[in-house]
């Protein structure tokens, strides 16, 4: 299962086409961002993405496309998305534009079967298309409400490229 304790280095993972595990980091650390570990040699091997503070910018949500990329939301300074081409072990951020907001909350990042990738932000949800490189917000109706403000925690994307976040 997610581990949630503080000083846990390993919190979401997923799988790549070769069988591979890849994980996320969402404690402060120095050298890693995600992992992946050889599932056929156990061999680990770390990546990072500079983060704040001299840190390794820590990510929460990770899935994966049909296409076998690796996306996960990471915190370079603003929160965004990251695509990781396991093949060629690079990694691209993208960062929201200003005035949208960023990824957040607790994120989740899921692909909605029409290629566009979903990850939850504060106060509602983001999908990214990667073939425009674009986001797209769309904000919780009932972020406010007499008990208090909300905040988004899980977002998914359905096969017919429907957003959906609690």
């Amino acid at each position: 299962g997610t581990p949630s304790r503080r000083g846990s280095l390993v919190h979401d993972a997923t799988a790549d086409l070769d069988g591979n595990l890849w994980f996320t980091s969402n404690v402060p650390n120095r050298n890693t961002t995600v992992g992946r570990i050889d599932t056929k040699t156990g061999a680990v091997k770390m990546f990072r993405v500079n983060g704040p503070g001299g840190l390794a910018a820590n990510t929460h949500g990770i899935t994966r496309d049909p296409n076998g990329i690796i996306w996960f939301d990471v915190n370079a300074g603003r929160r965004g998305l990251a695509r990781l081409d396991p093949k060629a072990e690079k990694i691209d951020v993208h960062i929201p534009p200003t005035g949208m907001s960023p990824t957040g909350g607790a994120v989740t990042v899921d692909y909605d079967g029409q290629g566009q990738i979903w990850a939850s932000s504060p106060d509602g949800a983001l999908r990214f298309n990667p073939a425009t490189e674009k986001f797209t917000e769309f904000k919780s109706v009932t972020l406010k409400t007499p008990n208090g403000n909300g905040v988004t925690y899980g977002a998914a994307g359905d096969r017919n490229g429907n957003g959906w976040w609690a």
